[in-house]
């Protein structure tokens, strides 16, 4: 190091403000650049107490933030010094008032003896302090200028990269912009073959609200590179700041920190990713590189508004698919061309027909969806997003299992890190009976690490109802429900309950979810009630339940199975095995419920229900042989169903 340098030590660390370094036995430690700015603060000043409002002032000079954000980079500096939970071996908390920092602080500057050396780097000697150069060398030139060009190090092969979520400092609509470059770069970067890219926002599963240790990451995503970055306010601008770390040496392989007003936000995706392409040293193919400079609008309001989309539509609730419809309107609005907005008016349509819309309106979403997801398709049909759009018709308004599975494997191909497809093909699956097929498909979707928290939960409940195992069903349905909107699971949920041997429970609820606007809610809760009913004795109000559904608008291969269900409870057993026939051939022929749902205990003798099992058994090792040989992704074009009605 060169002369007049100064240094802290305390414990095992070592910390050269000047250089951005920290060392842990010798060792580098990565720490964010507002991170290592608060524990310089609170390393120069130790032994006295900093009030938050000071802390503040110092890390936000020019921005107003919330305190949380201060108690958020303590906790993270705990972390990283080794302290535990209950103990404060470095950063003493002083309630409602600061922190103060209470190890013992040597001061030392370069060219003074160094009285109290670490073992580890007694024992490294020459070798160590060279290292300490190369790396004090290498961070200096970042600090100097915060916009040095990408490191290359042609001698480094990495076998995979993972991009983190880049954590928002602020308001809402900074999680909404951080969550839009995260999934631009990672769209821009998934298709090349050389590294595969996991983006992971499961990772902050792995151990709660607290972003994981670099080795943490490694070890759980088998990853050796990632990318991190924040978002906040300063100013009248937007700061995002990101960094490229190699995770075996903890040390930086390059990190820039841009400085851009709202409306040119959007334009970050596509530098960024070259950016780390260049880092990488990527090889790309000239199809991955048209990818990478791909910029699907040049409109900023049209940006804006989709990003709003986006966030609105995982809400799961009818007011977010309103929101996102609305939103969607609006980026295309101001660009017609705007392929991703046209996709994400298709899937809000498609949600908006399935879960929330009343019956007068059920033709018009329906129609809507399925227009919207053609045009996409023909704005761009290598668009992977396109795809998903015609994948999420064909799930939510056809029941068309086969070309669900298709438009999904067609996605898939043209963009692997979607987690979309992978439940499309799940709920494709576990309504044809193939349930352990359909977990599998929910795991991998998990594992890309979407912004999607519902589906999943979704389909690991209702895969559980209709194995039978109502008790687990019931505690996925549970978490389901305290997540989203009525419409998405509480049906299953009342049977779960009734299913458990809470009948009260079950039926109060689908009492109440049977006066739902929804069509489809109302419907199938009100067959499902049916069958309560008539498995309680009230035949006279069950028949009453059946009649209004068999007479009313809206019937799905649930409402119809609800009513074969219901009848068998009634008695009926040739009616009931009609409607199970047309339930299994709109849509439903799961035989692993009907062999295991208590409500067709008296068909089991009866021979038109054994003729229809057969069948239903002889469907489920055809659609099995059908997604084993669509395993093997395909070129094949898509099935497109046309718009003439």
């Amino acid at each position: 190091m060169k002369s007049g340098l100064r240094r802290y030590r305390f414990g095992p660390f070592v910390l050269v403000p000047s250089e951005h370094l920290l060392l842990r036995d010798g060792k580098p430690v990565h720490l964010a650049r507002r991170d290592f700015e608060l524990l310089v603060v609170l390393v120069e000043q130790a032994g006295h107490l900093l009030r938050k409002e000071e802390l503040q002032l110092r890390l936000w000079p020019r921005t107003v933030v919330e305190e949380g954000n201060l108690t958020k980079h303590v906790s993270t500096l705990r972390r990283v010094l080794g302290e535990v939970e209950g103990a404060s071996a470095y950063i003493e908390t002083v309630p409602r008032v600061g922190f103060r920092f209470t190890a013992p602080v040597t001061t030392m500057e370069d060219g003074a003896p160094d009285l109290a050396p670490t073992a580890a780097l007694r024992r490294r000697g020459v070798l160590v302090f060279a290292l300490g150069i190369s790396l004090v060398t290498a961070l200096l030139a970042f600090a100097v200028s915060r916009r040095s060009a990408p490191r290359t190090d042609s001698a480094r092969q990495w076998k995979a990269f993972a991009v983190l979520p880049f954590a928002a400092l602020g308001s809402d609509d900074l999680d909404r912009l951080g969550l839009a470059l995260t999934d631009g770069i990672i769209t821009r970067l998934s298709g090349q073959p050389i590294l595969p890219v996991r983006p992971t926002s499961a990772v902050h599963r792995l151990v709660g609200a607290n972003r994981p240790a670099p080795e943490q990451i490694a070890r759980s995503l088998d990853v050796d590179v990632i990318l991190e970055g924040h978002i906040q306010r300063e100013g009248d601008a937007i700061r995002v700041t990101v960094q490229l770390i190699d995770l075996p040496s903890g040390s930086p392989v390059w990190a820039q920190t841009f400085d851009q007003s709202t409306s040119e936000l959007f334009r970050l995706e596509d530098v960024i990713a070259q950016r780390v392409a260049d880092a990488l040293r990527l090889r790309l193919a000239a199809a991955e590189q048209q990818r990478l400079r791909r910029r699907y609008t040049e409109n900023a309001d049209a940006y804006a508004a989709y990003v709003e989309g986006r966030s609105e539509l995982l809400r799961y609730t009818p007011e977010g698919a309103r929101g996102a419809v609305a939103a969607f309107e609006r980026a295309l609005a101001f660009d017609p061309g705007y392929t991703l907005a046209r996709v994400g008016l298709a899937m809000a349509s498609a949600d908006m027909y399935l879960r929330y819309a009343p019956e007068r309106d059920l033709q018009t979403w329906g129609d809507r969806a399925k227009r919207e997801a053609l045009a996409a398709i023909a704005l761009d049909a290598d668009l992977a997003e396109a795809h998903l759009a015609h994948a999420a018709v064909s799930r939510k308004r056809e029941f068309d299992w086969d070309e669900t599975i298709a438009a999904s494997r067609r996605a898939l191909i043209l963009n692997p890190n979607l987690d979309q497809p992978r439940y499309f093909l799940a709920a494709a699956l576990y309504h044809q009976g193939l349930m352990a097929e359909a977990l599998a498909e929910m795991h991998r979707g998990r594992q890309v690490g979407g912004a999607d928290r519902v589906e999943p939960l979704r389909i690991e409940g209702l895969v559980a109802l209709f194995s039978g195992e109502f008790a687990q069903a019931r505690q996925r349905l549970e978490e389901l429900s305290r997540q989203s909107s009525r419409a998405i699971g509480d049906t299953y949920l009342a049977l779960a309950y009734y299913y458990s041997g809470d009948v009260a429970r079950g039926r109060a609820m689908l009492e109440e979810l049977s006066r739902e606007s929804s069509a489809s809610t109302s419907a199938r809760s009100r067959v499902a009630l049916a069958g309560l009913l008539a498995a309680s004795g009230d035949d006279l109000a069950a028949r009453s339940l059946v009649d209004a559904v068999v007479s009313g608008g809206y019937r799905d291969h649930h409402v119809e199975y609800g009513i074969g269900a219901a009848l068998a409870q009634l008695g009926e057993a040739h009616r009931a095995v009609e409607w199970l026939r047309r339930a299994a051939d709109s849509g439903f022929p799961c035989v692993v419920w009907y062999e295991r749902d208590p409500w067709l205990a008296p068909l089991r003798d009866v021979r038109e229900f054994h003729v229809l099992s057969a069948d239903l058994a002889a469907r489920h090792d055809a659609a099995m042989a059908r997604f084993r040989e669509s395993e093997e992704p395909r070129d094949a074009p898509l099935r497109l169903h046309s718009t003439a009605q």
